[in-house]
Order: C-alpha cells, then structure tokens, then sequence
C-alpha cells in the first residue's frame, strides 16, 4: 500500500510540473482572386514567434484552396508546422496582394506578410478559430498595413459582434516599422467552452479594410491539464484495487 501511494504521489506530481504549451497559429493572406500579384509566403517571427516559424498561407489559384476559407473552413498547422484541430473560417470578401509593399516595412522582416491581403469592402466580417483548447487565455495579433499607395485605409477589430468594445487600426503611417495602432493590434481573451474564437472586422475610412494575417496565441490552462492528471491517477488507483 505505501508503495501505491508512492507511486500516486510522484505521479501527482509530474502532472502538476508539466510545462503548458501554448499554441501559436500563424495565418498570412497571400492574393490573389484579382489582379496578378502573389505575395511570397511569409517564415519566421511576428511580433510574437520565433526563427523558421511556419505560417499557414491563404491565397487563391497556384493551388491553394481560398474557397475553403468561406466554406468549410481551412486546417491550420502551428508555428512548428505540425497538424492540429484548429480550423480558421470567414466571411470577408476576396484576396489579394500589392505590387509593392510601403516603404518603411520594404525590406524587413514582416515584407512579404504585409504585401498580401484579405478584403473586406461591405459591411462587418469576421473570422472565427475553431478546434482550439477550450476556455483558455489568448492573445490575437491581427496586422492590417494600408496600401503603399498611401490610402488612409482605417479598420475597426472586435471580440464582440455589435463593437461595444474595438480597436482602431491604420493608415499605416508614422517612423516606426511596426506600430500599434498603425498596422497592428492586439486583442486578448478566452476562448469559448468549445474552443472557438470569433474576431469581428469593418472598415471606417477609405475605399475598403485590409487584414495583412493573423496570430494567434492559445495558452491552455494548467488547471485542465492538472484535472487530466488527477483523473488518470485516480483510475490508475481504481485499477491497482481490482486486481
């Protein structure tokens, strides 16, 4: 018997020492349902990420599947390129790409994540995140650069359907390659109890709104894993007592 309680107890305890990770998808909207220009997938870190970071690449024609995105839906893989549950689906309008991107983020890092674009250029979208952990903490990162042709393009982003709450993104402007709120914005919650996240989008300023891609970071919480833990402990003690 104390070796039984032994053996709980250590057990017990790898599961509470278990590091959670998170998950990071990476999305990037690459063009084009118009127009000829492609722009080239996008590896590495956002503004979260790291060196050699795989991003899920959106486009039309050349092979990829836009049509998916407003149908059933697009299987994401992570950062580290391995398969996941995660699905991303949406409502918004066409994709596409500029020849060129602005001037001040030609040449870094995040070039060709920002010379692709998704349009919204009707009423509020949205996207949704489906198949993630369930109710646990993130953080989405949603990049939307106007055009390099200076159009004072300005979209609104929201967690909630009637915009009670928003951030205000664009005209891509100003001395900084990277500026939030200027062509970033960062939105923080908890996913759904089925793990679903649903970002809301509208253009209020120029012709149309574009979203350059997406980050989203899913840290589950240790509770859940600690509960999976405990349970398959207790089974295990069950078992031991049968036999």
């Amino acid at each position: 018997m104390k070796n039984k309680t032994i053996l709980l107890g250590a057990l017990l305890a790898s599961v509470i020492s278990i590091p959670v990770q998170a998950a990071l998808y990476n999305v990037q909207f690459g063009g084009s349902t118009f127009g000829s220009n492609q722009a080239p997938a996008q590896t590495g870190a956002g503004i979260i990420g790291t060196a050699g970071d795989t991003w899920n690449y959106v486009a039309a024609g050349g092979g990829y599947d836009y049509n998916a995105l407003e149908g059933a839906g697009l299987a994401l893989v992570n950062s580290a390129g391995a398969a996941t549950t995660g699905v991303i689906k949406a409502n918004d309008d066409f994709v596409g790409a500029f020849a060129t991107v602005d001037a001040q983020l030609q040449g870094t890092s995040l070039a060709n994540l920002f010379q692709g674009f998704i349009v919204n250029n009707g009423g509020p979208k949205s996207f949704t995140f489906s198949g993630l952990a369930a109710s646990s903490p993130f953080d989405l990162y949603t990049y939307a650069a106007g055009p390099a042709d200076g159009g004072d393009r300005i979209s609104n982003f929201s967690l909630f359907s009637d915009f009670s709450s928003f951030d205000i993104v664009g005209p891509n402007a100003g001395g900084t390659v990277l500026n939030d709120p200027l062509n970033y914005s960062v939105l923080s919650g908890t996913t759904s109890s089925t793990g679903t996240v649903t970002v809301y989008t509208r253009f209020t300023a120029g012709s149309e709104g574009n979203i350059n891609g997406f980050q989203l970071n899913v840290i589950p919480e240790p509770s859940s894993m600690a509960l999976i833990g405990l349970g398959a402990c207790g089974l295990l003690a069950r078992r031991r007592r049968i036999a």
